[in-house]
Formats: structure tokens, sequence, C-alpha cells
């Protein structure tokens, strides 16, 4: 969808996908932005109890079809879905998984079907509501998306609220409505301030809004975890041109120059007359 990338995590004990003391998730694919699901260690099943042998077998399949779909081979993705769906039809992870699947696969009426079928099986689950707010997004229904993101993080068992949050900042982007977008990425910042896509929406924001000293801020936060990208590189240009810091601008001009030449931004740099 992007350039930001949505959560996806498919919650099986036993989208997208590891067992935590409080949670269990599995990443399989980072750019889908599904978050499937998350559970709490005291709901673990027990495996000797044969309706939660089915489930546990269904969530395997389920993951195994996440898989197939990673490769390409959406027959045997259906395959396995339409197993796990036989061995637990009531599960919202499954439901789930199959909606992505029909997504993918371009059937946007039963995608959509299966999506509502999850929230219906389990309407709080912030998982679920993530996930068909992440759908919505990306069928460009934006401002009912970020309903659903909401009510995602508002879901007291749902450990992935700061990306549900930037997925509201994202879509809110999209409407567009930036005084909403900074709002949200701002609550996603608080629950994880280590968020590199909220941190360069901020600076962007801050730049717009002429809040240069925000934008260095938040781009300084951003340097500190991870390498510095065009994008932020040609940001931090701006912050710093703006605050009268001919040092920075300097030397992140020619990072931008050394390491992206080719890039976008340093295009846009060569063009904007700051030197």
């Amino acid at each position: 969808m992007k350039a930001y990338t949505f959560l996806a995590v498919l919650g099986l004990c036993g989208l997208l996908v590891g067992c935590k003391t409080q949670s269990v998730t599995t990443t399989v694919d980072g750019d889908s932005g599904r978050t499937v699901s998350t559970s709490k260690a005291s709901n673990i099943p027990d495996p000797y109890d044969s309706e939660n042998r089915d489930k546990i077998a269904a969530g395997i399949n389920a993951r195994l079809a996440m898989g197939y779909m990673r490769e390409g081979n959406m027959p045997l993705a259906k395959q396995k879905l339409l197993t796990a769906l036989d061995q637990a039809p009531k599960d919202p992870i499954i439901l789930d998984a199959m909606a992505y699947y029909q997504e993918q696969t371009g059937n946007d009426q039963e995608a959509q079907r299966y999506y509502q079928k999850a929230i219906s099986v389990s309407p709080k689950s912030g998982a679920a509501l993530n996930n068909y707010g992440t759908y919505l997004c990306r069928q460009g229904q934006y401002a009912p998306s970020v309903n659903y993101f909401v009510r995602a993080a508002n879901d007291p068992t749902y450990l992935d609220v700061a990306n549900a949050f930037e997925n509201a900042g994202v879509c809110s982007m999209q409407i567009p409505n930036e005084k909403q977008a900074a709002f949200y990425f701002q609550r996603a910042l608080q629950n994880n301030p280590n968020l590199q896509d909220s941190l360069v929406s901020m600076a962007q924001i801050s730049l717009k809004e002429k809040q240069y000293k925000a934008a260095d801020g938040y781009l300084q936060r951003l340097n500190k975890i991870t390498p510095a990208s065009a994008q932020s590189l040609w940001l931090e240009i701006q912050a710093a041109h703006a605050l009268g810091d001919k040092d920075t601008v300097a030397s992140a001009a020619m990072a931008l120059q050394n390491q992206f030449p080719n890039s976008k931004e340093y295009g846009a740099y060569t063009k904007s007359g700051i030197s």
C-alpha cells in the first residue's frame, strides 16, 4: 500500500506470527498489513482436548497457507485454508486468513465477507478489527478504516496497539486529514517510541507546518534507531536549512550524494537551491 508498512500477524500458538508469555504472534508477510490474532497465555489450549486439537491443526494449516501464498502457490494455499476452515469454522484467525487469500486472488466480495465474519465471531478482537481496517484502507475506504484501527487499539488484550494507531495515521493521511494523522502517529509513538514510519511521518508533517525544531527532533530520534535513508537525509537537509544549521545541511547533503546519488530525494535537493 505505501511507503508505509502495516503490521501483519497470524497468531498461532503451537497475519501475520512466536510465543511470548502474554501472547502468540507469527510474522508472515511484513507488507500485508494483516494482524490476525493475539492470545493470552492463560488461554493456551489443552492439546489433548479433541476440539483444541482441531483448532491447533487448523492454525498450522493456516500458517502453511500463508507460506504458500508468499511463494505464489495459490492452489495449495487454498487447499490448506479449506482444510483449516473445516477443522475450525468459527475461529477468527482462520477466517481472517481466508479473507486475506480471497483479497489476494481478487475476490473482494468474498474477502469482505470473511473479514466481517471474523469480527462477528469475535467483535472485540483487536486483531480482527485491525485486519479489516487494513483491508478497507487498501480498498480506498480511508475514513471507515480509521474507525476500525481505533477500535483495535482500544482492545485491552491487544498487544499491537502502536501499530494500530500507526495504521490509523497512515490512512488518515490518505483522506487526507493531516491533523488527525498527526494525532494518531503521536499516539503510536507513545506506545512505541521507535516506530520508524511514525517518526518519518511526524517529521514530514512538522516540516509542512513549519515546526522545524520538532521535525529535527523526530529525525534525531530516527537516526538513533536506523541507518539514514534518502528520505530521512532529504528531510534532515530541509529542517537544518530552515534552522540555519549549515554544517548539518552540508554533511547530510554529502551523505545523500554519496549514498543515494540516483534517488528522487537527491534530485529534489539539487533542484532546491539549498546549499
